[in-house]
C-alpha cells in the first residue's frame, strides 16, 4: 500500500490514423484507471483517521462527562459523618479537575493531530471523485453511441470531441486532488502558526524564581510611592491657626450689667 498517491508511467503515445477506435479505448481506460486509483487511496487512507478521530472524540466525551460528576459525588457520598475522601486520598474534587483537563487535552490531540479534519478531507475528496467518474462514464457511453465506435470513425470533429471528453475528466480529477492537498498545507501551516504563538508566550513569561523576587520588591515599592505622596507639615506639633476673615467684624462684648438688691 502507497503512503502517497502514484502518478501513472508516461508511457509515449502516438496517434495512429488507422485504428482511432482502439487507441480511444485505450485512453479511456488510462484515464479510468487513474480515476480509480486516486479514489482507492483516499478510501484506503480515511481509515486510520476515522479510527483516531472517534477514539479522542469518545475519550473527551467521557472525562469530560466524569469530570462533571466528581464534584457531586463530593458531597453525596459520605464516609464516617463527612464528606467523602476521595480515590488514592485524592478528593473528588480534584479528581474533576484532573478529568477535565484530560479531556480539554484529548480535544487538543485530535485538534493538532489532524485526524477529525483529514477524516471530513478524504471522505470528501473521495465522494467528488466517485460522483465525476460516474457522471464522466456515462457521458462516454452516451457519446460512444452517438458516434458508433463499433466502428473506426474517420470525422475528425467527432474524435476530437471524445478527445476533449477524456481531458475534461482527467484536469477535473486532478483539480479535486490538488484542492484536497492544499486544504491539508493551509491546515498544516495553520496549526503551526498556533504552536509558534503558544511557544512565544511562554517565553515572554517571567520565570517563577523571577516572578518571586519581583512580589518580594512590590511592597517596598508601594511604601516608597506613598511616601512620596503624603503632604509634609511645617510644625506637626503645632496646629496651624486659621487666616482671619476680613469681612468678619469681632462684636464688642456688652459690659454685665448689675442686678439691683434688695
Amino acid at each position: 500500500m502507497a503512503d502517497n498517491i502514484v502518478p501513472s508511467a508516461g508511457t509515449a503515445f502516438v496517434w495512429s490514423k488507422e485504428t482511432p477506435r482502439e487507441q480511444l479505448n485505450e485512453l479511456y481506460e488510462v484515464v479510468v484507471a487513474k480515476a480509480k486509483d486516486s479514489i482507492g487511496w483516499y478510501v484506503r487512507k480515511k481509515q486510520w483517521p476515522s479510527r483516531m478521530s472517534r477514539f479522542f472524540r469518545a475519550l473527551a466525551i467521557a472525562l469530560i462527562v466524569i469530570g462533571g460528576i466528581c464534584p457531586i459525588l463530593q458531597s453525596t457520598i459520605p464516609a464516617n459523618g463527612q464528606a467523602a475522601a476521595g480515590v488514592f486520598g485524592i478528593a473528588f474534587n480534584n479528581w474533576g479537575y484532573l478529568l477535565l483537563a484530560l479531556g480539554a487535552a484529548s480535544v487538543l490531540a485530535d485538534r493538532f493531530g489532524g485526524f477529525s479534519t483529514a477524516w471530513m478531507r478524504y471522505i470528501t475528496t473521495h465522494l467528488k471523485l466517485d460522483g465525476l467518474l460516474q457522471r464522466f462514464q456515462l457521458e462516454w457511453h452516451i457519446a460512444s453511441l452517438e458516434i458508433d465506435l463499433s466502428e473506426n470513425p474517420k470525422d475528425p470533429v467527432q474524435l476530437t470531441a471524445l478527445l476533449e471528453k477524456l481531458r475534461t475528466f482527467a484536469q477535473e480529477s486532478s483539480a479535486l486532488v490538488n484542492q484536497e492537498t492544499e486544504a491539508w498545507v493551509v491546515e498544516f501551516q495553520n496549526q503551526l502558526a498556533v504552536l509558534q504563538k503558544a511557544t512565544e508566550r511562554e517565553k515572554e513569561k517571567p520565570a517563577p524564581q523571577q516572578q518571586q523576587q519581583q512580589q518580594q520588591q512590590q511592597p517596598g515599592a508601594d511604601a516608597a510611592a506613598a511616601d512620596k505622596k503624603l503632604p509634609i507639615a511645617a510644625n506637626p506639633e503645632k496646629p496651624a491657626t486659621p487666616a482671619a476673615d476680613p469681612n468678619i467684624v469681632n462684636p464688642t462684648p456688652e459690659p454685665a450689667q448689675e442686678q439691683p438688691t434688695d
